[in-house]
Formats: C-alpha cells, structure tokens, sequence
C-alpha cells in the first residue's frame, strides 16, 4: 500500500478533476505552500518526477498555469493576473524587493508593485499598521505600490485604467517608458 504525502495527495486527488474544482486543487496548493510544507521547486520536482505515472500531475500544472502560475499565492492574487500580466514589460509576482519585503506583484522598470488586500489579511487595524510600516519602507526605496481589493476588480474597465495611468506617472517620475497594455484583461 502505498502511503501518499501532503504533495503527492494534491497531485493524485487532481486527477478527480470532475469532482474536484480547480478552485480547490488552487487553494488547497496555497495551503500547503502556505504551512511550509512544501516548495516552488518541490512541487516543479515532483510534477517532473511523477508526470509518466500520475495523471493528476499534468492535470495540477494546467490548473495552476491556467490561474497565472504557481508562484501566485492567493485566490485574490489571482483575481488580480489577468490585469498585471496585460503589460510589457511584465510584471513579476512574488518579488523580493528589499531583504524584508516582498510585493504580490512588482514591475521592475517602473519600480512599482500591486498589492492584492483581501478582507481577511486586511480588515483589522493591526494588518492596517502593519501595511503602512511596509508603505514607508519600500517609499524609502523609492518603490510605490499600488492597492487592489475584490471590489476595484468588480469594477474592471475603471481598475484597468487606473494601472495604465499609474504606470505612465509612475514612470515618467523615473523618466522611463512605461510600461505598455499589450492587451485588456478580459472583462
């Protein structure tokens, strides 16, 4: 009998895509990433290691590469992709931009981030603080971020424009090009 860990659970329970939303393969990934149980690479690893043998394992990679990837960490993050990977340059997710910080997604060119606040992380005064100790930090690095709740993502056409106008300032403050929409998140 063979004994699945945490991973390889995820990657054969992927398998059962008819019965188990990627919505759930998505958050179920978050939470183990989440607990520290497993890597990135760990997970790129094993999907390589187990792609002959176990079908959920091409089945988990669509799913994640569908939702912008798996170094997206949040079912908010990914409301937000299909907005941040409309320009180019690109923006990164998940960028360590200063030894202490790191933002959900930052274009380098523009030293710019957006930050996905969902409710729960957010809501309380203490994350509140918190977000406006990190703020001052990286505006001391001369990065800017940008902030984006579900209820901007409801409003699709006036948050796209909102990021084109903002990346345009942003970088003419640098004297940069900004960056440019190759392409409107689908609405």
């Amino acid at each position: 009998m063979r004994v699945a860990g945490p991973l390889d659970a995820l990657i054969d329970s992927a398998a059962f895509r008819s019965e188990v939303s990627d919505r759930e393969l998505r958050v179920a990934w978050d939470h183990l990433r989440g607990t520290g149980k497993v890597t990135v690479d760990r997970l790129r690893r094993r999907i390589a290691r187990l792609r002959e043998i176990a079908p959920g394992a091409d089945v988990l990679e669509q799913v994640l590469d569908a939702a912008g990837g798996d170094r997206i960490e949040s079912e908010g993050e990914r409301l937000l992709w299909p907005f941040v990977s409309c320009f180019e340059p690109g923006f990164d997710p998940q960028v360590w931009v200063t030894p202490r910080r790191r933002v959900d997604f930052f274009c380098r060119r523009c030293r710019f981030g957006y930050e996905y606040l969902g409710r729960v992380d957010h809501e309380h005064v203490a994350r509140r603080i918190a977000d406006d100790e990190r703020d001052a930090e990286l505006r001391r690095e001369g990065i800017r971020l940008g902030y984006v709740t579900k209820a901007d993502i409801d409003e699709p056409m006036s948050l796209f424009s909102t990021m084109v106008a903002s990346l345009t300032v942003r970088a003419h403050e640098l004297g940069v090009t900004p960056p440019v929409a190759v392409r409107s998140p689908r609405f």
